[in-house]
């Protein structure tokens, strides 16, 4: 039996008017589709480990000139140089007022498990947390 979404990744789901969107790999599809519909002020950051792997790469920087999404890129190895990337630490780098924004998250299951982990030790509280956990 397949049943439809029950309402928790969609924009339908925030209560705040800043949300900060992130992806690794191919979890920038229904991140995609929610940049298409959501307003207000959003932040997209689009985690892989290497360039060849941006998908919609276009479409995605063209959504952001048009709609003033800020869009950021985090490529490299889960460990760059000694320093975590997407920590708690990390994301505030590059959302500052990361605390104040609802969160969707989608990507395979370790990225999520981290980024979950790290907005929470940035201050953001888990009811404005949001995952799309499926299997990769």
């Amino acid at each position: 039996m397949t049943e439809g979404p029950f309402g928790h990744f969609t924009d339908e789901a925030r209560s705040r008017s800043h949300v900060l969107l992130v992806a690794g790999g191919v979890g920038i599809t229904p991140i995609r589709a929610l940049l298409e519909e959501m307003v207000g002020d959003l932040v997209l950051v689009y985690r892989v480990t290497n360039e060849e792997e941006i998908i919609f790469r276009t479409e995605l920087e063209e959504l952001a000139r048009e709609r003033g999404v800020k869009l950021r890129y985090v490529v490299g190895p889960r460990d760059a140089g000694g320093r975590n990337l997407l920590s708690a630490h990390h994301l505030r780098e590059l959302v500052p007022d990361i605390q104040s924004r609802e969160v969707y998250v989608c990507g395979p299951p370790s990225l999520s498990k981290v980024v979950e982990r790290s907005t929470r030790r940035a201050g953001v509280p888990s009811k404005h947390i949001h995952i799309d956990r499926f299997a990769f």
